[in-house]
Parts: C-alpha cells; structure tokens; sequence
C-alpha cells in the first residue's frame, strides 16, 4: 500500500506537539478516535478529512509518554471508552467527555471481556477488575415446593453498565432449609 493522506494533529491548546499517538479506533458514532499523551488528550477525527472534531485535554500541563506502548482504546457496551491514556485507567463518555479514573495505579495495558470486566497488566501481576452486580432476581416454576420436588430457577442478573448476564458467568450455592 501507499499513504494516501498524512497530517500533523491539529489541536491549538497542547503545550507540545504529540511524540506520537496512541490506539486508534472508530466510535459507533463513525468518527475516528485516538489518544495522546501530551496533555492526556483524546480526540475525534473526521475519517473523510482527518480534521479534529473534538477533543478533551484531561490533564493538561502533563506529557506522558508510554515508552514503546501505544495508549489503548476499548469499547464497552455501556457506550463509554475506555482508555489508558496517560497510563490513567478510566472510563469515559465521548458526548460530553466526563470521565472516572478507574485505578490509582498506573496501568500500560488492559483488555475487557464481553460483560465489561477490565483484565490489566501490574507489574508482573495480571489483576481483575469486576463489574459490579447492579440487581439480581431469582424466580422459580412453582410457588410452593413439596419435599423430594424439583424446582426449576432462573437467575436474572443486571450488571452495573446495564448489561445483563447470563448465570453462566457466576458461581451460585443454593442452600433450602435450615442450616444445621
């Protein structure tokens, strides 16, 4: 292949120019993000001109520069962006640009799993962070159940990014009666 186009991010406000940019990756809005650690800036381009649509600094006056890893992008069902940019985890909101900082650890690499659970790299060490259960409801085939009947139970279960789970992804004890 050939470059077809190449240009220099265009974002007046940095305090520097870019050393390089991180992941990028289009948007269910169809424009093409990416990050950046000078600032810890993410930003949206127009894939048919490559212009800035929009971008936040999220930390100003802070360059990072990640070594040899690029920042990464993922997209969670919950709609948000998740990124590493400024080795910062956090969630963000591409409309309005809010964001949590997820970690107070620093973190160069992460993935998440179908649900929304984020795997990240510490050290040496590969760490989990959850998603929360938001609600939970268990329902039966029957309303009164005699001794030696069966029961058949459907767990329901709502995690907090709206997403729900099958009870495949849990482990379940059942405890009927007394415990002696």
């Amino acid at each position: 292949g050939r470059v077809l186009r190449e240009v220099y991010l265009q974002i007046p406000e940095l305090t520097s120019r870019p050393t390089f940019i991180g992941d990028l990756s289009f948007g269910d809005d169809g424009l093409l993000w990416g990050v950046t650690g000078t600032d810890g800036t993410v930003f949206a381009l127009n894939p048919d001109n490559l212009e800035v649509v929009k971008y936040q600094r999220l930390y100003p006056g802070k360059t990072h520069a990640n070594g040899f890893r690029p920042y990464y992008i993922r997209w969670g069902q919950d709609g948000y962006m998740y990124t590493n940019v400024s080795n910062k985890l956090i969630a963000l909101d591409t409309e309005t640009f809010e964001y949590k900082t997820l970690l107070s650890e620093s973190v160069n690499l992460f993935d998440l799993d179908p649900v929304g659970n984020i795997y990240y790299g510490a050290g040496t060490r590969l760490k989990k962070l959850p998603i929360l259960i938001s609600s939970a409801a268990l329902s039966g085939d029957k309303e009164v159940v005699s001794l030696g009947d069966t029961l058949n139970l459907e767990l329901k279960t709502l995690l907090s990014n709206g997403v729900e789970i099958s009870s495949d992804y849990l482990q379940i004890d059942y405890l009927i009666g007394d415990e002696e």
